[in-house]
């Protein structure tokens, strides 16, 4: 099982990498970040209704729709994301979802703890700072093709102003918006009192995979894999893909687990 610890020229290859390894069938563990802002969506998101379009195309932040779950997520260079690819049928993959986020948060939240920050895992999907229960890593799991993905992100800083331009909020409401993300999220940056080094935060993530999993292989990834994410970076942040109907509603935004914001 190979660790790909990889950098892109372009934003959303830090995405579409997972994609192309899960359709080609590569059981591997991805450590990789955004070298430009964008946007994610969930397959299920209709995009249309819950995002500001305008906002989007002035700022030239491109629209990338993942083939898994979850909702709207603002990627950009100060986050570092892991991602597990394994086969639908592998032995390392629990039988039970829940036991798939608690096993895959081990390493993550190792890494937390070496950066000096304690986290806990909070079912289902995030990842919160122990003494404030605020998030700091959002998660995310799937099936793709007929691979298992299991996603996630080390929050060195965020946006919050960002984020909420780029949603479809009243203008009267963004101002609410930024302060429930500002109360609900923190990042290595507030928790520590200054910016880590991005470097050191993918060393010691990689170092806790491969503690965990002793059977990983750190090489750089194939040319075919490289290939099939920089075609997939182009189909899936098309607009015909990305702003396809999807008949969702979008009332409210989930901000973390247990806490949405209503934007109507």
């Amino acid at each position: 099982m190979k660790l790909y610890c990889t950098k892109f020229s372009e934003g959303v290859n830090s995405l579409s990498i997972f994609h192309a390894a899960a359709e080609l069938g590569i059981e591997c563990v991805i450590i990789t970040s955004p070298a430009s802002t964008f946007v994610s969506t969930g397959y299920f998101d209709n995009a249309a209704s819950v995002l500001n379009r305008d906002k989007l195309l002035a700022d030239g932040i491109p629209v990338f729709r993942r083939k898994i779950g979850g909702g709207v997520v603002l990627l950009d260079p100060d986050q570092v994301f892991y991602q597990i690819v394994l086969d639908r049928n592998s032995p390392i993959l629990p039988r039970m979802i829940k036991n798939a986020y608690v096993k895959f948060s081990k390493a993550p939240i190792k890494a937390f703890a070496q950066l000096g920050v304690q986290v806990e895992y909070r079912p289902i999907n995030d990842l919160v700072v122990t003494a404030s229960k605020l998030k700091i890593s959002g998660q995310g799991a799937g099936i793709v093709e007929k691979s298992f993905v299991f996603a996630g992100n080390m929050l060195i800083d965020f946006n919050c102003e960002l984020m909420a331009d780029i949603l479809n909020v009243p203008d009267k409401k963004k101002a609410s918006l930024v302060k429930m993300l500002k109360s609900n999220l923190t990042s290595l940056t507030k928790e520590l009192g200054r910016k880590p080094d991005k470097e050191e935060v993918e060393s010691v993530l990689a170092e806790k995979f491969k503690s965990e999993y002793p059977q990983l292989e750190e090489s750089s990834p194939p040319d075919t894999l490289l290939q099939r994410a920089s075609q997939l970076s182009v189909q899936m942040t098309s607009d015909v893909f990305v702003y396809e109907e999807s008949g969702r509603s979008h009332d409210q935004i989930k901000i973390r687990e247990g806490v949405y914001f209503d934007r109507t």
